[in-house]
């Protein structure tokens, strides 16, 4: 009975590793087959990419998929002018300027304060606001010194 057994047990252990090796090469085939089938669907995009692409101009396909759809451009009609003057006609005051020696007016304390304004908030040298106010380094040097006079002088107190 034992010689029976030890057959017995031997054929059920041999029968579940035959199993096993079945089901592993099972796994195995199935896995080979989604894999080729994966490939073959990838050589059909490929192919069918290689033809789109052949057929028309790689910058056409590239301005097609980057294009960014937009809404048409609406014109708002904006009278600026009108703007400015009521700009200026709100905090400036038309005082008259002064003439000089020669009789020629000098720059308006409109360029003068934009000129001490930008001195001091871009920190730059007196010669960069000849160009856009056109006035002299030495006038926009001396309306820095008469405005920041005039802002120590009114805060001094606090």
């Amino acid at each position: 009975m034992s010689s029976n057994e030890s057959t017995n047990s031997s054929n059920s252990s041999s029968t579940s590793s035959n199993n096993s090796d079945n089901s592993n090469q099972q796994s195995i085939n199935d896995y080979n087959r989604r894999y080729e089938r994966r490939r073959q669907a990838n050589r059909v995009v490929d192919r069918m990419m290689d033809e789109f692409m052949l057929a028309n101009n790689p910058f056409e396909f590239f301005q097609i998929g980057n294009q960014v759809p937009r809404a048409p451009r609406v014109l708002v009609q904006r009278n600026r002018d009108d703007g400015n003057d009521r700009l200026w006609n709100d905090y400036f005051a038309d005082l008259p300027q002064r003439p000089d020696a020669t009789g020629r007016l000098g720059a308006s304390s409109l360029q003068k304060c934009t000129a001490a304004m930008r001195l001091l908030a871009y920190g730059t040298d007196a010669d960069s606001v000849e160009d856009y106010l056109r006035i002299s380094a030495s006038l926009a040097r001396d309306s820095l010194q008469h405005f920041v006079e005039g802002i120590v002088s009114y805060f001094s107190d606090e």
